[in-house]
C-alpha cells in the first residue's frame, strides 16, 4: 500500500506517468494501472486499490500413486536394461496412454525427473594436485 501512495504522490508532483515509472523502477503501465484504480475507487466504481487475489480452484492431476508406481517401476526396469533399450519418458508415456491412463506428457517428465535425481549417481571428478617434477 505504500507504493500505491508514493506512486500517487509522484504523480502529483511530477505529473507524468513515464517519470513515476522511473523514478519508481516499475512499468508505466503500472503506474497507469493503479493511478486508475484510485480514480476508480474515488468514483465508487472500485471498492479497493488493490485488487484481492483470486482464489482458483486447480483441478486434480492424474498423477495419482498407482500411476507414480507405474512410472518408477518402468525406471526401475531401465536400470537393468542395455543403454540403448531404455524407455525415455515420452515413451514411458506412449505406454500410459496406450494402456488408458489420461496423464500428460509434461507431467510422466516431471516425475522421471524427480526419480532421476533422487535414484541415478552422478560422476564425481576429483582434483588431483601433483608435486612439481611429477607426472600424472
Amino acid at each position: 500500500m505504500e507504493d500505491v501512495d508514493r506512486i500517487r504522490q509522484l504523480y502529483q508532483e511530477t505529473g507524468s506517468y513515464r517519470k513515476v515509472a522511473d523514478i519508481m523502477g516499475i512499468s508505466r503501465n503500472t503506474v497507469t494501472k493503479y493511478l486508475n484504480r484510485i480514480e476508480d475507487c474515488q468514483n465508487g466504481n472500485a471498492e479497493e486499490i488493490l485488487p484481492t487475489t483470486r482464489n482458483l480452484q486447480r483441478t486434480k492431476s492424474a498423477l495419482s500413486d498407482d500411476v507414480v508406481n507405474k512410472i518408477h517401476t518402468y525406471l526401475e526396469e531401465n536400470q537393468k536394461r542395455p543403454k540403448k533399450q531404455r524407455l525415455n519418458a515420452h515413451q514411458i508415456y506412449l505406454i500410459l496412454r496406450y494402456n488408458g491412463t489420461e496423464i500428460s506428457y509434461s507431467t510422466v517428465k516431471r516425475e522421471v525427473r524427480k526419480w532421476k535425481q533422487n535414484n541415478v549417481f552422478k560422476d564425481i571428478c576429483i582434483g588431483q594436485d601433483y608435486e612439481s617434477g611429477y607426472r600424472a
